[in-house]
């Protein structure tokens, strides 16, 4: 574990485009399951490695639009 890839909830929030209150609900209530470690009463560490598991997972790729007809010559 390499103190760089650490990353408090600030920091991880801001990696990922959300708030650290939107981080702080996704713990409290497990709705979205970002592993942590808690450093302490209040603290929280995320690993960078985790936080990019998550980007990884909630990728999609773009259908086409739904009257979109493939061109044929």
């Amino acid at each position: 574990m390499d103190i760089k890839d650490r990353m408090t909830r600030k920091e991880a929030a801001d990696y990922i485009g959300v708030s650290p209150a939107t981080m702080a609900v996704w713990a409290c209530t497990g709705l979205v399951k970002i592993p942590y470690y808690r450093a302490g009463a209040k603290k929280v560490i995320y690993m960078k490695s985790d936080l990019d598991a998550y980007i990884e997972s909630t990728r999609t790729l773009q259908a086409p639009p739904r009257n979109w007809k493939k061109k044929t010559d």
